[in-house]
């Protein structure tokens, strides 16, 4: 910052002040929701290769275990 401009920052208006504040804050959660998105997108894109390799086959056996009659564990002595 310069001189000049904060000599005219300290004789700002405070209702000149407090709209730069408010302005300030606006652009500190817009960046915030920019860099949220970015790293939800980055998620994505590292998982994605892996939802039909591994989530939907887990998910269909899952369901088919679920919808089975049989019990999916031998009735002996070792129950828990």
């Amino acid at each position: 910052m310069t001189t000049e401009t904060a000599i005219k920052e300290k004789h700002a208006s405070p209702k000149l002040q407090s709209l730069r504040s408010i302005i300030d804050f606006d652009n500190t959660v817009v960046l915030g929701l920019r860099q949220l998105l970015y790293h939800i997108k980055t998620l994505y894109l590292f998982t994605a290769s892996d939802i039909k390799s591994i989530v939907l086959p887990q998910t269909l056996f899952a369901a088919a275990c679920a919808l089975s009659p049989a019990p999916l564990t031998p009735k002996g002595p070792y129950k828990s």
